[in-house]
């Protein structure tokens, strides 16, 4: 079995970090903070619930670090079984580091996917430790999908016996069954949660201003900020809604004088 054949069942859009939607800001403190962090050895999880901006953030920081090979994968139901997660993961890799893994190559031309077991990440453990590069990122997204305790088992293995150059990015809904208070003992797990996405009162007012030209008061912007807690989707709907119905904050506000979060209103 082939990389090549590896890929077929796989959709390419998994292997890829997305593209970014137009209306996206280009957070900088947060940005550089995430940056920092993946560029030391060990673990970043970036667990938040959804529409956090979770993955946006994680693609603008691979965008400045071009340099560093990542593999990406977005996970999904099927990978809960093991070959599957095996078998997606390595085709992930060998996406980003093409033609570099040739003990991971000779494994998985043995065996058929199903047989994958932990010796095909010792060898793609073996072939990265080889690589020259500084850096080398490998970035889970939607890990909170799997479920299986035999693929956690194997992720905290695999993790536990990376070479230092090797970073893990897990990016989740909700912190995922693994290792994480040995990690964090060690100094090898850093952490990004919601209070660490949501805006700020001025991101809120760049947002608004700089992608949909929409000029906020200072009580308009902290009303907001209150009723939002600077959760990104939220903030895309209330600007979206101002931009279609082309009404004023302020009304919007007074219309709304018992909304408790701007989920209430769709």
């Amino acid at each position: 079995m082939d990389f090549d054949k590896m890929t077929l069942h796989i959709a390419e859009t998994r292997l890829r970090p997305p593209a970014l939607v137009e209306k996206n800001l280009t957070r900088r403190q947060l940005i550089t903070r995430i940056k920092n962090a993946v560029l030391k050895p060990g673990i970043t999880l970036i667990s938040a619930p959804a529409g956090s901006g979770k993955t946006t953030i994680m693609v603008q920081v691979l965008n400045e670090l071009s340099d560093v090979p990542a593999a990406w994968l977005r996970l999904d139901k099927d990978d809960n079984e093991k070959g599957a997660f095996l078998n997606a993961l390595i085709a992930a890799c060998q996406v980003a580091l093409v033609d570099q893994l040739p003990r991971t190559q000779t494994y998985s031309q043995s065996f058929f996917q199903n047989n994958f077991d932990k010796n095909i990440l010792n060898c793609l453990i073996n072939d990265c430790a080889d690589l020259p590069y500084k850096k080398i990122l490998i970035v889970l997204d939607d890990y909170h999908i799997i479920s299986n305790n035999t693929i956690h088992r194997l992720m905290n293995d695999f993790i536990n016996n990376l070479p230092a150059h090797i970073n893990i990015v897990l990016i989740s809904r909700e912190d995922p069954p693994l290792s994480l208070a040995h990690w964090r003992v060690k100094g090898l797990l850093r952490t990004f949660r919601f209070e660490d996405l949501s805006f700020s009162s001025a991101e809120i007012q760049r947002y608004f201003k700089s992608l949909w030209n929409i000029t906020l008061q200072t009580e308009e912007r902290e009303r907001i900020l209150s009723n939002t807690s600077g959760w990104a989707a939220s903030l895309h709907l209330l600007a979206l809604h101002l931009h279609q119905h082309k009404e004023s904050v302020q009304h919007l506000i007074l219309q709304q004088a018992q909304w408790t979060t701007v989920r209430d209103m769709y």
